[in-house]
């Protein structure tokens, strides 16, 4: 039975190790999977660089992202600054324009105006003169005489 599935016999006693039925002998064969483990395992190490450098690549990434991080505040707040410059850009047009129609209104001749004249006080009634002398009527000194006290003398 042995035999018919090559099996060999070791027997161990006093003598040693004796070999009582010796295995028929069967050359090994090489298996193809054992040729293709090399190959596998090139692969395998190929893909393994790869990842590595993949890795590499990415923590490199990472690196200038986290790099950039603060600069998105300061992006934020430049964006910010130029909406202020904008609107003031376009408060500095109005204003620009404002000056230039002053300008113009000041160059342009101004059209003649009537000078304003300041309303003459009613004339002093003059008191009866009837019975008074000659040189009372109609003398220019005695009205300048009359306005004295109240602080109108004409030059």
């Amino acid at each position: 039975m042995l035999r018919k599935h090559a099996i060999g016999l070791l027997v161990l006693g006093d003598e040693g190790v004796i070999e009582a039925l010796a295995s028929p002998y069967k050359p090994v064969e090489q298996a193809g999977p054992a040729q293709e483990v090399p190959e596998g395992l090139e692969l395998l190490n190929d893909v393994l660089s790869r990842l590595s450098a993949i890795e590499q690549r990415l923590s490199a990434l990472e690196g200038e992202v986290m790099g950039l991080r603060p600069l998105a505040g300061e992006l934020k707040a430049l964006r910010g600054l130029r909406e202020q410059v904008r609107k003031l850009s376009a408060r500095l047009d109005v204003l620009s324009r404002r000056v230039d129609s002053l300008s113009a209104r000041l160059a342009a001749p101004a059209p003649p105006t009537r000078p304003v004249t300041a309303p003459s006080p009613p004339a002093p009634t003059a008191p009866e003169l009837e019975g008074l002398p000659s040189f009372f009527k109609d003398n220019p000194w005695l009205e300048i005489l009359a306005r004295r006290g109240q602080g109108e003398v004409p030059a």
